[in-house]
């Protein structure tokens, strides 16, 4: 939608009319899930969002409703060679984030074996989004009417009037002058998904009723191969199961494990360049992740000893209320005014109130010892599964010590590689 130009323009002009109009405009997919407040990974917790994002001074207003409402309606996505090259250049990217980023891959990896909103945001920002951009590559080169009808079906399916959420920031001058550009956007929406032809299924049934957790991800421990000297390792499952209440204690002992533990043990002593612990509320998941690490299985056994720190500490309170402000500034950061109208839509999205949000501060506020010895058991319950992304060589040198548990995945091919698979 971003690259490929309009009907009247090519992407180059529509890129400088962005940019002589408006202070940007992008877009992006967001995989979330409802607001609850016990553990929920349901099918039916899940949102997955496509947005349109842009901001413009007052009297730029009605150019940025304009040109959005042109890329949303008009974007010319029977273009071949335009296609191909956002494919390619796609594809080059993800390869070189999995080897620069690789936690995150390897965190995104583990959720996608536990519940749909972790497979969904595999599938479309992780190594199976990667893969697929291979075969998506050689279907846009093959077959191009069956790939541009897929792109034109996904459009209609998506802006519809019925399926359209909008949000404004500004102040209340602005807002009020930009009504009617609103307005007209809606009106010049489709009100119709479009026919079955184009879109697929036509029993307009929400993907999440036609899940089955069969398709999950098996929970196998897996070595991501790619070309690197250094290692990402992640380990991470459920501490806290469906239904189960998460206090916000929660939030303030995984910082205090990243801030403490996991940057000693992983970063000053093992040598990393960054080691993590991260807890999400909703999930009831608990995450390690190390950065840039030159271990693999010294990793593991300091995520494995994470429960039995917790467990044999001797906190103080000067100590405990630091954790706490960690958390509490995570929360409660300043922001500019177009993050805080975001940060608002979000909440809005999920159905978080005001209320709840203040209510998981104070169980923030009141985090003691006893949570600490809390988060521990459950901690030492842990049966996580594991997800490395590295070289071959750390990879299988590491399945010596650990009976070979590591299944190897090639991701991304050495330069020998793919000159020999050119051959």
């Amino acid at each position: 939608l971003m690259e490929s130009g309009t009907t009247a323009m090519d992407d180059v002009t529509l890129s400088r009319r962005i940019g002589a109009q408006t202070g940007g405009i992008r877009s992006n997919m967001m995989n979330t899930a409802r607001f609850s407040k016990t553990v929920n990974n349901s099918r039916d917790s899940v949102l997955s969002i496509f947005m349109l994002r842009g901001k413009a001074v007052k009297d730029k207003s009605k150019e940025l409703f304009q040109i959005i409402n042109e890329i949303a309606t008009d974007a010319n996505l029977d273009n071949q060679r335009k296609a191909l090259e956002i494919l390619k250049e796609h594809k080059i990217q993800f390869e070189n984030a999995v080897i620069s980023s690789g936690h995150s891959f390897a965190s995104t990896r583990i959720a996608s074996r536990f519940s749909l909103l972790g497979f969904l945001s595999e599938c479309t920002g992780g190594i199976t989004y990667l893969q697929a951009l291979g075969k998506m590559i050689n279907e846009a080169e093959d077959d191009w009417p069956s790939f541009v009808t897929k792109l034109q079906g996904i459009r209609e399916k998506i802006f519809k009037r019925d399926n359209l959420i909008i949000n404004l920031t500004g102040d209340s001058k602005t807002l009020e002058q930009s009504r009617p550009y609103v307005d007209q956007f809606i009106l010049n929406t489709s009100t119709t998904a479009g026919s079955s032809s184009t879109t697929g299924k036509s029993n307009g049934i929400p993907f999440q009723q036609e899940w089955d957790d069969k398709k999950l991800l098996p929970k196998d421990d897996e070595g991501l191969v790619v070309p690197t000297q250094v290692n990402y390792v992640g380990k991470g499952g459920q501490i806290f199961h469906e239904g189960e209440h998460v206090p916000g204690s929660a939030s303030v002992i995984s910082k205090f494990l990243s801030t403490g533990y996991m940057w000693n043990n992983v970063r000053v002593i093992g040598g990393a360049y960054g080691g993590f612990a991260s807890f999400g509320p909703t999930s009831g998941r608990m995450f390690f992740l190390s950065y840039r690490d030159p271990n693999l299985v010294n990793t593991l056994n300091i995520y494995d000893n994470a429960a039995e720190h917790l467990l044999n500490l001797e906190i103080s309170d000067d100590m405990i209320e630091k954790a706490i402000i960690g958390a509490i500034g995570d929360m409660d950061s300043p922001k500019m005014p177009d993050q805080e109208g975001f940060e608002s839509f979000q909440q809005y999205l999920r159905g978080e109130s005001d209320e709840d949000r203040q209510q998981w501060r104070n169980e923030v506020l009141a985090t003691s010892r006893a949570d600490f010895q809390m988060f521990g058991e459950r901690l030492a319950k842990l049966k996580g599964t594991i997800s490395v992304v590295g070289s071959q060589k750390a990879i299988e040198e590491a399945n010596k010590e650990m009976n070979g548990a590591l299944k190897l995945i090639h991701v991304v091919e050495s330069q020998q590689q793919q000159q020999r698979s050119r051959l």
